[in-house]
């Protein structure tokens, strides 16, 4: 849904500020940075306690109501307002990068053995020069976003193939920790039969 939501956000008129809570996803709080809106954060804490102070249903609607009093009337209890240079952001900027980018350099590679089979080696200077490039681009964007990620924890250091690249993805594409359940984690990555079939499921995860 909020996919659906961000393709259609730059032709709706929305407040400068934008409050959510902590417990919204990064990727979702990368977008809407990146439309050049300020985002701040709320302890879901504090929705919460407010919530049974005036006593109303929790329901998306009631929370959203009760996010705009507190951002308006306390606003102490906003975080600093997230820049696209905070490291997390940051890492998913460069994540997105990377990834086009290796793309690119993957599709690039195959084209050029087909041209080295029909045209030889020394008349594919500009594509290999190219492919430097992309390569050198590559190794730059990886090494941004690896260090703007937590390093891997000990206890899964010893995980045959997962090295900092693959973490790095985990972490930014589906971090667990805003996963209630082990099956919602499950269900979002597509490794449930049922989303598999009716296609519901993030499949860059």
């Amino acid at each position: 849904e909020s996919s659906y939501t961000l393709k259609s956000i730059t032709v709706v008129n929305l407040p400068k500020l934008i409050v959510t809570e902590t417990a919204c996803p990064l990727s979702l709080i990368y977008h809407i940075t990146k439309l050049g809106y300020t985002v701040s954060l709320i302890k879901g804490e504090s929705v919460s306690k407010y919530r049974d102070e005036v006593s109303i249903d929790k329901n998306d609607h009631n929370d959203t109501y009760l996010i705009y009093r507190l951002a308006t009337d306390k606003p102490e209890l906003l975080s600093k307002p997230i820049t696209l240079n905070e490291p997390e952001i940051k890492a998913i900027d460069s994540y997105r990068r990377f990834y086009k980018t290796q793309k690119a350099r993957v599709a690039l590679q195959n084209q050029s053995k087909g041209f080295h089979r029909y045209f030889g080696t020394d008349s594919s200077i500009a594509i290999d020069e190219a492919l430097k490039i992309l390569v050198k681009e590559e190794k730059d964007l990886l090494s941004t976003v690896i260090s703007n990620v937590p390093e891997i924890p000990p206890e899964l250091d010893k995980i045959k193939g997962l090295g900092n690249r693959l973490w790095a993805g985990i972490i930014i594409t589906a971090n667990p920790v805003y996963f209630k359940t082990l099956s919602r984690y499950l269900r979002f990555c597509g490794l449930v039969g049922k989303e598999q079939l009716n296609h519901k499921y993030n499949r860059h995860a």
